[in-house]
């Protein structure tokens, strides 16, 4: 996305700004790390507005990493594919697990 356009999504924005961490369909991988943290951080110098991070967050080590220099993450694919494997059975620890496991990699 374009400066210009950054600044025209910030100028329009309230509550937050969900920065897209991946280029394409959710559920993929291999995050920029590097270039997702100069983008929120330029976001963060032109508005006060939190910046969170989501899409392609797969586990821990993405949690902490985007946590790190974003002001929260957004988490969806992945929890609903561990619902959907569980929904059979109706055993829902691994779900109760890797949520745990997300929150202890953002504090």
């Amino acid at each position: 996305t374009s400066k210009e356009r950054v600044k025209e999504i910030v100028k329009n924005s309230t509550g937050f700004i969900y920065y897209v961490t991946l280029r394409g369909v959710t559920g993929s991988s291999n995050l920029d790390g590097n270039e997702i943290e100069q983008n929120i951080k330029y976001i963060k110098s032109i508005s006060s507005i939190p910046v969170m991070a989501g899409f392609g967050i797969k586990n821990s080590d993405d949690a902490k990493l985007l946590s790190s220099f974003s002001d929260g993450i957004v988490i969806g694919s992945s929890i609903v594919e561990l619902i959907y494997k569980n929904s059979e059975n109706k055993d829902f620890h691994e779900v109760s697990d890797y949520i745990s496991n997300m929150k202890d990699a953002i504090r």
